[in-house]
C-alpha cells in the first residue's frame, strides 16, 4: 500500500498558486504511441 500526502503552510487559492492535476494524464504518453495528445482540462485541488 501507498499513500501520498501534502501539506500547505498557507492558505491556497487560485491567486497564490493552487495545485491542479490532469485526469489521467499518466496515461497519456503510453496511450498516445510515444506523443502527446489533448489534455483533458484541469481540475483543482
Amino acid at each position: 500500500m501507498i499513500v501520498n500526502t501534502a501539506y500547505t503552510l498557507q492558505e491556497i487559492n487560485e491567486n497564490n498558486g493552487d495545485t491542479l492535476i490532469i485526469p489521467s494524464s499518466h496515461k497519456m504518453y503510453y496511450e498516445g504511441g510515444g506523443t502527446f495528445g489533448e489534455a483533458a482540462h484541469p481540475i483543482n485541488l
